[in-house]
């Protein structure tokens, strides 16, 4: 089995993913993640830098994120928010790497994000976003500011992975099933998409389907179409402003 790489844009479903890999009997422990958050560890040297991190990239050091990614055994499992580069697609092929992306609902992410920074005291944007109110909360997810990336942005940054051989996309709402507002049938051809891509012996997928839904450190609620709920005509004024063609980009309308 090739080394791994699960790829996102932050509450788009990385742990789901995640997971159901874990269910799978692939090794996610000890993972390595790239994001914004992480690049300290692969500071410029002066050499070749490529971008991690989608909310803010930040450069990094290319030969020594290649020699942490080149440490990983075969099977492990790496998590992160990676923005496309051909310089960063050649390196994950000559490690060995099979990427897999997921993807989700845009303005379920920016609701979703916008839940995860107010209650996380320990997110960089955690202090701002208490001083405004969930409405002004949302509006800063989608909209961005000099701090973060606005919603059209972020998924634009990933979203040429999708061209690449290394890659094979999954959403979210096909991995959640019936419990997370989705179908169980679609969450079983997701999953066996993922097992074939990886080349994995059959797993029992009514097994994983049934253990997958509800867990993870970052997890609130996990649902299909939150935003109904929290998008007000602000909201969706401003998506579409910012956004434009992305929901029909993804196939989300």
């Amino acid at each position: 089995m090739p080394r791994v790489i699960v790829n996102s844009i932050p509450k788009s479903g990385t742990h789901l993913l995640e997971r159901a890999l874990s269910l799978m009997g692939v090794s996610t422990r000890p993972p390595l993640f790239l994001s914004s958050a992480t690049a300290a560890n692969y500071p410029p040297d002066g050499g070749d830098t490529v971008l991690v991190g989608v909310g803010m990239p930040v450069p990094v050091s290319t030969r020594l994120l290649g020699q942490a990614l080149g440490s990983m055994a075969a099977g492990q499992v790496v998590t992160g928010h990676v923005p496309y580069s051909p310089p960063l697609e050649g390196l994950l092929r000559h490690l060995g790497f099979r990427m897999l992306l997921i993807v989700r609902d845009p303005r379920d992410v920016a609701v979703s994000l916008a839940h995860h920074i107010a209650r996380e005291s320990g997110h960089r944007l955690h202090a701002s976003f208490m001083a405004l109110s969930p409405e002004e909360r949302i509006l800063r997810t989608i909209g961005g500011d000099a701090q973060l990336e606005n919603i059209f942005n972020r998924f634009q940054a990933v979203l040429p992975w999708v061209r690449s051989e290394l890659c094979l996309l999954t959403r979210f709402e096909d991995l959640v099933g019936e419990k997370g507002g989705g179908s169980d049938e679609r969450q079983r051809l997701a999953l066996a998409q993922v097992s074939s891509s990886l080349g994995l012996s059959e797993p029992d997928l009514p097994r994983i389907g049934r253990d997958l839904f509800g867990h993870g450190a970052t997890f609130r609620q996990g649902r299909i179409g939150q935003w109904r709920e929290q998008f007000g005509q602000v909201h969706q004024e401003s998506f579409a402003k910012v956004a434009g063609g992305l929901l029909k980009e993804l196939g989300y309308c």
